[in-house]
């Protein structure tokens, strides 16, 4: 092989390894939300969460991000007791019903 067929060969060699680390690197930024979850946003080598939350999908987040998934499903709470005292100390038994998603 003569030089000039070694410095092509060479450079392909770099290229096509880098061309395979970008579609690797971008196929890695895609992360997604599963169906009835939400989705916080958070950095592997950070403990901070973003506080914008994510309705189920597909997004690109970047590399070295990843979600959180939380459940969007309603919760009940149904007639729970409480005993509570007023400001004359007289004992008030309280009941509530709390629905949250």
């Amino acid at each position: 092989m003569n030089r000039r067929n070694k410095w092509l060969l060479g450079f392909s060699i770099i290229y096509w390894v880098l061309v395979c680390i970008g579609i690797t690197l971008f196929a890695v930024a895609f992360q997604k939300v599963p169906l009835e979850n939400y989705g916080l946003k958070t950095y592997f080598f950070s403990p901070n969460v973003n506080p914008l939350y994510f309705i189920p999908g597909l997004y690109n987040i970047g590399v070295g991000y990843y979600f959180i998934t939380i459940p969007s499903t309603k919760q009940y709470l149904l007639d729970n007791n409480v005993t509570v005292i007023n400001k004359n100390l007289e004992k008030i038994n309280v009941k509530y019903s709390l629905v949250y998603r």
